[in-house]
């Protein structure tokens, strides 16, 4: 029954149901889709009756183990009669395959053993055009997002589609939808209201997404590659990019586009979508607190400065717009919660210096005051805490790009490694094994030499030979680790800017490197 007949017969089964609850000998057992029922219910109040849900039962099929799996296949095969010439071409060649495909689904595996579309397959055939089946599910997919679910339910799966591949959190699913879904409707003359997103998650819920705790993802990979197909409409696309709220999305769909279609015309049309979304770069956070059971941790939001601004830059190249440069130098001013070691570092030291460089970005409007902000920010970075791995990262950067960065920088990334390798000894005494404890090494020896110093009083403070207590499987161990000194003569480091050299010297330096480390274990 469409929308239309249960708009106007619905009561038909109702009085149906209802004399089947009065019998004593008859029972009604209605087998559908869970995602066709909520929908059905939002249409007819009859069947939105709570005493429907008295024996309400849902298969989850993102629980389906192995062994249900190959037991669905063999029901099928048995209720249908299939041939045995076709069954035992199954046996003996890939039912393991079928059975753990990442496509696996109910609907394929009653759509090919029907008994009509075998009876076009010949025996041997019919394991590789199952599999066929599997690695291109689109048509099964096709049927049940156009005919089965409304438009509205139709924008909650797009939405997530421009998500992570990995799943996306229900807040951040809200957000898209609800930027994204008026602005479609509007587009193609459908209604819309305050409870759309809620009612559409529930009607999706098991037959199109899956919800575990606050994270929602597809409930088969299969249905982004059909989405991936039916997206693929220049059109929809440039609508879709006008309702654009997440930095992390818009890219998505900027992405897709430039996939579908390269050409500066299609360019420059979707770029100008995005001028709204563009405007929210300066103020969206970076960070989000999420509330788990260990307590609130912290989650990257959205894209980081740094890649905001290269998306900015993107943009003003499709488009020339003046909008999207000097949103880029608004963030480069003042970068949203900073820029950070982790998502930003050695990015944003690249950046800068390819906006100096005029083979990169000669022609962007303020490219160079752009540059001048970032790196100013960029200093700020390099004197905020960070791990050894990302100060590694950002000085293999500096090392890359320094003939075009200033000595305000230099001098930050300078004091950085000498206050890293100053607190090495703290660092250390947290590490709970040897191969840690050496690649933590190979890190300050590699910043060390850059910079032509280390740390004499950690290095004498473990020759003492300080015995540390380690827990490893089996129960604890003390290692003790034996520093050995190794002299390094005083010495200048060239550094190379903008054409020029730098002489930086140092007195007599002693670094530890890992090769003089002995390590021996006690019980």
């Amino acid at each position: 029954m469409d929308r239309h007949a249960l708009a106007h017969k619905d009561s038909e089964l109702a009085r149906f149901i209802k004399r089947v609850r009065k019998s004593p000998n008859a029972r009604f057992i209605l087998t559908t889709r869970a995602y066709i029922l909520a929908e059905a219910r939002q249409v007819s109040e009859y069947l939105a009756d709570r005493r429907l849900d008295v024996s309400r039962y849902v298969l989850d099929v993102g629980a389906y183990t192995r062994r249900i799996k190959a037991r669905i296949i063999y029901n099928h095969l048995l209720a249908a009669e299939t041939p045995a010439g076709h069954i035992a071409a199954l046996v003996d060649g890939d039912i393991a395959k079928i059975v753990d495909h990442k496509n696996y689904n109910p609907r394929i595996v009653e759509w090919m053993i029907d008994a009509g579309r075998i009876e076009e397959i010949a025996a041997e055939d019919y394991p590789v055009s199952f599999l066929h089946a599997l690695d291109h599910p689109g048509q099964l997919w096709d049927i049940a997002f156009r005919s089965h679910i409304s438009k509205t339910r139709q924008h909650l799966l797009i939405a997530l589609f421009f998500g992570s591949q990995y799943g996306v959190s229900i807040d951040e699913l809200r957000e898209s939808y609800e930027g994204m879904h008026p602005i479609l409707c509007a587009k193609y003359g459908e209604s819309h209201g305050p409870k759309d997103f809620e009612e559409s998650l529930r009607v999706l819920e098991g037959d199109f997404v899956t919800i575990r705790g606050t994270q929602v993802s597809f409930v088969n990979p299969s249905l982004r590659d059909y989405l991936t197909g039916y997206l693929e409409d220049k059109t929809l696309l440039l609508e879709i990019a006008r309702g654009a709220r997440q930095s992390d999305w818009a890219q998505a769909v900027w992405k897709f586009g430039a996939r579908l279609d390269p050409s500066d015309i299609l360019q420059r049309k979707l770029g100008l979508s995005f001028v709204d979304a563009a405007k929210r770069f300066a103020t969206e956070p970076t960070w989000t607190v999420v509330r788990g059971h260990y307590g609130p941790t912290r989650h990257a939001k959205g894209l980081s400065n740094t890649d905001r601004i290269r998306l900015l830059i993107d943009w003003w190249s499709a488009t020339e717009n003046g909008r999207f440069s000097a949103i880029a130098l608004v963030l480069a001013r003042s970068p949203v919660d900073g820029l950070d070691s982790w998502r930003d570092g050695g990015e944003a030291v690249e950046l800068i210096a390819k906006l100096r460089d005029d083979d990169h970005f000669g022609d962007l409007p303020g490219a160079s005051e752009i540059a001048d902000h970032l790196e100013a920010a960029a200093i700020i970075m390099l004197e905020s805490p960070m791990t050894p791995d990302e100060l590694e990262k950002i000085s293999d950067a500096v090392d890359d790009w320094r003939r075009h960065l200033t000595d305000g920088l230099f001098r930050a990334h300078d004091d950085a490694i000498r206050n890293e390798i100053e607190n090495v000894g703290s660092v250390v005494e947290e590490m709970d094994s040897e191969s840690t404890l050496n690649e933590h090494f190979d890190t300050i020896r590699k910043l060390s030499e850059r910079v032509n110093i280390a740390s004499q009083a950690d290095i004498d403070r473990r020759e003492e030979g300080r015995g540390q207590h380690h827990k490893a499987r089996g129960g604890d161990r003390r290692l003790q680790f034996t520093v050995v000194r190794r002299q390094q003569a005083a010495g200048g480091r060239r550094l190379r800017r903008q054409g020029t050299e730098k002489s930086v010297s140092s007195p007599t330096a002693e670094i530890v490197d890992p090769r003089f480390i002995a390590a021996r274990a006690s019980p």
